[in-house]
């Protein structure tokens, strides 16, 4: 079965984005709830959770940023690389 993209990466990526800002959002609230309502152990676990979360973000982010930068930066970094792999592997 083939699969065929109904998307474009970077707008994937920034659906991905969106909803992490959401998840992130809504985590804080439910933290700051936790904590007025005096659940101070449940507000510790939510906020190892939003840690996560966060870093979901970071990542998210990230991924949209590469995806965002003209291609032909892309291909140089990806030359770069390889140029690099490979002059380690001769030396």
């Amino acid at each position: 079965m083939a699969y065929h993209l109904t998307e474009e990466p970077a707008d994937m990526a920034r659906r991905h984005v969106r909803r992490a800002e959401r998840l992130v959002a809504g985590q804080e609230a439910l933290i700051a709830r936790l904590q007025r309502d005096g659940y101070v152990e449940l507000a510790e676990e939510a906020t190892s959770v939003l840690d996560n979360l966060a870093t979901s973000l970071i990542l998210a982010r990230r991924d949209l940023a590469e995806l965002e930068r003209p291609s032909n930066l892309r291909f140089l970094d990806l030359v770069a690389r390889r140029y690099t792999r490979f002059s380690n592997k001769v030396a």
